[in-house]
């Protein structure tokens, strides 16, 4: 624990060396003097703010000049906040947008299990993807072999998958980038895109399906509020080749009715270890129209990626020679090259101050082409659905009463083609085959608070899924042509919230989620559909506390849950690119998260604050019998029992520093438990100076070092690794030595 040691120092002696406490504090009014919930406070040059509290009050941790106050249905207002303000701040009524449009934090109740990541954590990593951000996030843990290899993990569920992510659902607004078997991939949606994260952990969402891992929603910046007019260009450079791009252009109307923005990015890497090379470019044009009672938006984004492959490593290479590819993988030269692009249309009425409807329609497309050892995989799709929902929001004798009923609705067709391969060269096709995959989603929610103290929701989920698959290839003789379908499931879920004082709030909810298999593991190593394979599915119990402390510098949360799965699905790995899947038993998640948000100091020039995240998970396999082997009692694969992180940003004037800090216990890579990975400390360190060059240009100058002390670690494992042909089994996914990187941003504002 030095580093972590060395941290708390590094806090001690920067709070020690500050010596007064000032921040800006307010309120905001409507003209009616009424306090307004859920307005967005946030700093014009830099990417931080707050919202305002339930009495419309807010508490600024950050200082940075100008703020700009904004909230749906109002007029936007920009206004100086010297050392210490206290700010009174009415907002006039807009015209052209309707003041009964609700707030994110009116729709949501308070307290669910869900944790949002801003824009200060989101632009602290050199790499790529959203990798750093959301492993600050209790209970969360995304693991990253290279930056096309990810698998992301929510309380232990989906750690059993082998290259990708599974078991949660995710959105970007209301776009599911979710396919139709249950596979996301988050990695390639370019952070600038986004203002914030959401992510709801367990089954506690049942807007967003009732999945057993959660939600991450990802929100772009119109979203969020409309920014200022501006043009923004981001450039980062670091070893290996590393340099990452953005270049932004957003547009704001006079009258705050229409939002435009452009974004247009280039990530690229020569790779750290062999066979590494990446290149993915993003484009995406956003639009938002707001009137009197409709809301109009538009997403657009286009992903085209080529990457190479560099799989995972034996401990001897790992240990030796960390730097390499896999041996099948280099020498085919193995790498994968798609296309993805994602079409959102939304619209939203409303009726009344108390009626609004909303609904998005949606279209994926996806071409990809990848190489591997053992074959060689064409393969497309598309996908298309909408999302529509009904919503009522009442204020009266019985306080508030809020309910919404709505439905999503998804099909995607997929084709995939498989060839031989002659040492990376493709050869002889030798299975065609087209799939359907269908879904849809009946959900709803009923909300009563009858004082400002208790608060009682209800929701539901109602889903069926069904897979048609068409053999296309028929010069084999084997035809697994045929349709399955998991029938009708509902989940339940109960949220209540109690609030002890405005400092003390708590929290029960238990809720049931399900996962489903998806078509390859409903097939017998035989080609035939397994209908005995049932859905995963799994009840979750949780207590929690939200609260603040030392003058409402200390923001925390607790909670204490318990999720039982039943019907555990298994991927059993029979040859190197085929699996079967098995309902194996039962586990059980046990669990405890901490997350604190702790303003050590704040003036008008310096500030200093951190935030810490801890997670106790005590998972294991209640009855677990595969294969002849009772794995019962032994500790859940791929999941760590202890995680700690802690996030430290501190302000002095135009210089400001970043730290991040990372400690993940060890974890069992077998279901026998026989092979551990290693424990490891991690820490990344960024400082840069942010600086006016003429009266609208702002310039923010930046250097970092990944991997301060040189740990060395895995980044990612491979479960139940298999060894074929008497090699040894492949668990390790090498994580990067220590490298630097510098940037430059460049932000003109118009407005």
């Amino acid at each position: 624990m030095k580093i972590f040691a060395w941290v708390c120092i590094f806090l001690f002696l920067s709070s020690v060396c500050l010596c007064q406490d000032h921040r800006v504090k307010g309120i905001v009014l409507n003209e009616n003097g009424e306090p307004l919930i859920g307005a967005t406070i946030s700093c014009v040059i830099q990417n931080n703010g707050t919202l305002t509290d339930l009495e419309g009050k807010f508490s600024l941790r950050h200082s940075c000049g100008d703020l700009e106050i904004s909230m749906v249905g109002y007029h936007s207002r920009t206004i100086s906040a010297p050392n210490g303000s206290e700010l009174k701040i009415v907002l006039r009524v807009n015209p052209n947008v309707t003041a009964s449009i609700l707030v994110e934090i009116e729709k949501v109740p308070a307290l669910l299990s869900r944790t949002k990541i801003n824009r200060s954590i989101l632009d602290f990593s050199s790499e790529p993807n959203i990798q750093s951000a959301l492993n600050t996030v209790s209970g969360v843990h995304m693991h990253s072999g290279v930056f096309n290899t990810n698998r992301i993990t929510i309380r232990g569920i989906g750690n059993r998958s082998q290259f990708s992510t599974t078991k949660l659902r995710a959105y970007v607004d209301d776009i599911p980038i979710t396919n139709g078997v249950g596979e996301s991939s988050i990695e390639d949606i370019d952070l600038s895109l986004l203002n914030s994260v959401v992510v709801w952990k367990g089954p506690s969402s049942s807007l967003f399906g009732a999945s057993l891992g959660g939600v991450i929603e990802m929100k772009t910046k119109i979203k969020d509020g409309f920014s200022p007019s501006s043009i923004q260009s981001k450039n980062v450079f670091g070893e290996w080749g590393l340099w990452s791009s953005t270049n932004q252009v957003n547009y704001r109307n006079k009258d705050e009715s229409l939002n435009l923005h452009f974004l247009q990015g280039l990530h690229q890497s020569d790779g750290y270890r062999e066979n590494n090379n990446y290149k993915r470019q993003n484009y995406s044009f956003l639009a938002q129209k707001v009137g009197a009672q409709n809301n109009l938006s538009v997403l657009f984004n286009h992903i085209r990626l080529n990457a190479q492959i560099p799989s995972s490593l034996n401990e001897d290479d790992f240990i030796n020679s960390p730097q390499s590819a896999a041996f099948t993988w280099a020498q085919v030269e193995g790498f994968e090259d798609y296309n993805k692009t994602n079409i959102g249309l939304s619209y939203a009425h409303n009726f009344n101050y108390n009626w609004n409807w909303t609904t998005a329609g949606f279209f994926n497309l996806y071409d990809s082409y990848e190489s591997r050892p053992f074959n060689i995989i064409d393969d497309e799709s598309n996908s298309y659905g909408f999302r529509s929902r009904l919503e009522y929001t009442g204020t009266g004798k019985f306080r508030t009463f809020r309910g919404q009923i709505g439905t999503e609705v998804y099909r995607e067709n997929y084709q995939w083609e498989l060839f031989e391969t002659d040492e990376g060269v493709q050869s002889n096709k030798f299975n065609e085959n087209h799939e359907v995959r269908n879904y849809y989603n009946l959900f709803g929610e009923l909300a009563w608070k009858p004082n400002h103290k208790f608060e009682v929701e209800l929701g539901f989920n109602l889903n069926e899924t069904n897979y048609s698959i068409e053999d296309k290839f028929e010069e084999d003789g084997v035809d697994i042509s045929g349709d399955h379908g998991f029938g009708f499931i509902v989940s339940p879920r109960l949220n209540a919230v109690y609030r002890w004082s405005k400092k003390l709030n708590s929290r029960f909810i238990v809720s049931h989620g399900f996962s489903n298999p998806n078509s390859e593991e409903t097939l017998t190593p035989e080609g035939l559909i397994n209908t005995d394979l049932r859905q995963e599915q799994g009840w979750n119990y949780e207590i929690g506390f939200d609260g603040q402390l030392l003058s409402e510098r200390l923001n925390y949360s607790a909670s204490i849950y318990s999720m039982q799965i039943k019907d555990l699905l298994v991927s059993e790995r029979l040859e190197n690119d085929q699996y079967i899947g098995l309902n194996a038993g039962e586990t059980t998640h046990n669990g405890f998260e901490l997350s604190i948000d702790h303003n050590l100091y704040q003036d008008s020039e310096k500030g200093i604050d951190y935030q810490l995240s801890y997670t106790y998970a005590d998972y294991f396999f209640k009855d677990f019998v595969n294969a002849d082997q009772d794995f019962s009692g032994n500790q859940l694969t791929g999941t760590a029992p202890h995680i700690l992180n802690a996030f430290v940003q501190a302000n002095f004037q135009n210089l400001y520093t970043r730290w991040m800090f990372r400690h993940q216990g060890s974890m069992p890579l077998r279901d026998d438990n026989s092979v551990y990975s290693d424990a490891f400390q991690k820490v990344d360190f960024q400082i840069g100076f942010e600086m006016s060059l003429l009266q609208r240009l702002r310039a923010d100058v930046f250097f970092g070092i990944n991997n301060l002390l040189d740990e060395k670690y895995a980044a990612m494992h491979l479960i139940n690794a298999r060894s074929f042909g008497g090699s040894a089994p492949r668990y390790y996914y090498p994580g990067q030595p220590r490298n630097t990187f510098v940037g430059l941003k460049l932000s003109y504002l118009f407005e």
